[in-house]
């Protein structure tokens, strides 16, 4: 109770900046802070899994104004089965000050790792993203964005619970979350 309240100071700290500064992850120096939760799904030799639900956090970092870094985790479940997901990610957004939309195209790599009991499934791959932030407030803005992954898994034994013939695993996730921009 008492490490809630003492965020509180924090976030109104965070949604009080001057209405005049411009705050965008790529905002040069900025630095962003996304809380998300959304939906996953997975497909492997054909075969699609149900859609799960994920929450995660995304860290973010302006290098110009249009271009920033980001580390994002976030976990859920497939088929059951614990998953965790690690992006590191270059996004590229149109900035545009006479709007509150700004639309962003990410490319990065993902690290997967999955739980199957008697195994663990692991793998990189390349990760595309498309999205967009509605700026609520100069600080604050919402953000909704599709990540599609491909990763080949290094399959250890059990692992064919999840893989029959294949060792690639392709991934959606679309992911809505919260910003918080500071510079």
């Amino acid at each position: 109770m008492n490490r809630t309240l003492s965020l509180l100071p924090v976030l109104f700290l965070l949604v009080a900046l001057p209405a005049q500064a411009q705050f965008v992850l790529s905002a040069v120096g900025g630095l962003s802070v996304t809380p998300r939760v959304g939906i996953h799904g997975f497909e492997t030799d054909g075969v699609g899994y149900e859609p799960e639900l994920s929450y995660g956090l995304t860290l973010g970092y302006g290098l110009t104004e249009r271009i920033g870094v980001s580390v994002a985790s976030d976990v859920g479940n497939l088929d059951g089965n614990p998953m965790f997901h690690t992006d590191a990610t270059v996004r590229f957004t149109q900035r545009n000050v006479q709007t509150a939309w700004r639309p962003y195209l990410g490319l990065g790599v993902s690290y997967l790792s999955i739980d199957v009991g008697a195994a663990t499934l692991d793998g990189i791959g390349p990760k595309i993203e498309l999205g967009t932030a509605y700026f609520v407030t100069p600080s604050i803005a919402v953000d909704l964005g599709l990540q599609v992954t491909s990763i080949d898994v290094d399959r250890e034994a059990g692992a064919a619970i999840i893989f029959r013939d294949s060792q690639n695993l392709r991934s959606g996730r679309l992911m809505l979350g919260v910003s918080f921009y500071v510079n």
